[in-house]
């Protein structure tokens, strides 16, 4: 397996610093307008102006502030559009400071922050991730918290600028109140400024409610990456190329196919939050593959993911230590020649044993397809490796281990332990190595 170095500055760390820079203006933004008294103001002119404009300044630097907190998640990473955004939010940002009155500091903050984003654009290049329905669920809840941390913050600040005393009990009522876009009449503000707060929470409650509801619906509106042409050519340089016996796995669903620019090689990948982890190493020709691993370490760069392959051999050890991953043993594969295989000698004794065994018990081996097997053979299948996974409360591990699946794979043998009943008492799965003429071990699954 290969991974990071550990001890080393990453290539993302001035992106890094640059997104919780930006973060942190959202956060000043935000304590500025609800009365955290640290501004650097030189002229103000906020007492002349209309309710209405002061009102709206206001809104636009809380609503900024609080999205370029939200947007700080898409800056770590990259995000292209999130570059812009934050652009666009920050210029706001200073001309709503600017529309209260003279404000040095936070103009220069503001200004300066988008002249360090406009020189570090090339950190920012990443498109959209593709994210999982629970993933994206648990970015809305994120971004659905900020109400209540906004709203509780306020009452604390300006606790003396309301007509009744703030207690936990009325604060709850007037934010509950006003997520349903109403008014609990418990509590009114007694200044220009505790008014425009409490008319906040609602604009604040739905501006985030509709980002949660964009990222919910995210998944099933962003396509996916890896298109049917891609697939096929994929599957192509497997049967042609695929050597190894993590080869075939690549396949599974849940990985993407990235080809590199050439077409000549390709690599299987899945996200898992930010860590890209691929799946054994390339598949293609050898200077394509080559070429796979260094464009993928550099997509890995541009997304803000961390590259991880796993299961690899050290075909292309260079290539990995050479983009700085370090490795970590974890396993070898063993190898069998088939054709002269003989089961002799004492290293042997015990498959001697067991085959002894199994003939006294009228235990028999027999090799089949799934796809047209007897449907009594294949109930068993599915009743032995239910079983199987129930006894040790583990789910399907879908990642280098398969599963049965219905329709089954034509692809895949069967090799089936059977008793002179017609009773099933083990089962293997072996999946084909096209490149070297092999098959190799999948599922081991049998009765108690």
């Amino acid at each position: 397996m290969f991974h990071p170095r550990g001890f080393s500055v990453p290539r993302s760390a001035p992106r890094i610093i640059v997104a919780l820079l930006v973060m942190l203006a959202g956060l000043l933004d935000v304590l500025l307008v609800l009365g955290f008294h640290f501004s650097t103001r030189i002229v103000s002119w906020e007492r002349d102006l209309p309710f209405a404009l002061l009102h709206g300044t206001r809104t636009f630097v809380t609503l900024a502030g609080l999205f370029l907190i939200l947007l700080g998640r898409g800056l770590l990473h990259g995000r292209r559009t999130a570059w812009i955004a934050a652009i666009g939010l920050l210029a706001v940002s200073a001309l709503s400071h600017l529309a209260r009155g003279i404000d040095f500091a936070h103009t220069i903050v503001g200004l300066g922050l988008i002249a360090v984003l406009v020189w570090r654009r090339r950190d920012f290049r990443a498109r959209p991730d593709v994210l999982t329905t629970g993933r994206a669920i648990r970015i809305a809840l994120a971004a659905l918290a900020l109400l209540p941390l906004y709203a509780a913050l306020g009452f604390v600040l300006m606790r003396h600028g309301f007509t009744e005393p703030v207690t936990a009990g009325v604060a709850a009522r007037e934010i509950l109140a006003r997520m349903l876009f109403t008014t609990s009449g418990d509590i009114a503000g007694a200044t220009r400024h505790t008014r425009w707060f409490l008319d906040s929470i609602t604009i604040v409650w739905a501006a985030v409610l509709g980002f949660g509801v964009l990222e919910i619906l995210r998944p099933v509106l962003h396509p996916t990456v890896e298109t049917v042409r891609d697939r096929r050519r994929a599957l192509d340089l497997l049967h042609r190329y695929g050597a190894t016996a993590m080869s075939y796995m690549t396949t599974w669903p849940g990985n993407t196919l990235l080809l590199n620019g050439q077409g000549d090689a390709y690599v299987a990948y899945r996200l898992v939050g930010p860590v890209a982890l691929v799946l054994g190493d390339p598949v293609g020709t050898p200077d394509g593959c080559l070429r796979a691993i260094d464009e993928f370490v550099d997509l890995a760069a541009i997304n803000g993911w961390t590259p991880c392959f796993y299961g690899v051999t050290s075909r292309y050890l260079g290539e990995y230590e050479r983009h700085g991953l370090a490795s970590l043993p974890i396993g070898e594969d063993t190898l069998i020649d088939l054709p002269s295989l003989e089961f002799r000698g004492k290293q042997w004794q015990d498959v001697r044993t067991a085959i002894n065994r199994a003939g006294r018990a009228g235990i028999s081996f027999r090799m089949i397809s799934q796809v047209d097997a007897d449907p009594a053979i294949t109930r068993q299948l599915w009743e032995i490796s239910d079983a199987w996974t129930k006894d040790r409360g583990l789910p399907e591990m879908d990642f280098t281990l398969g599963r049965l699946t219905d329709p089954p794979d034509p692809a895949i043998r069967t090799a089936i332990a059977i008793d002179q009943e017609g009773q099933v008492q083990g089962f293997i799965t072996w999946l084909p190595v096209y490149a070297s003429h092999g098959w190799v071990i999948d599922l081991m699954r049998r009765r108690e």
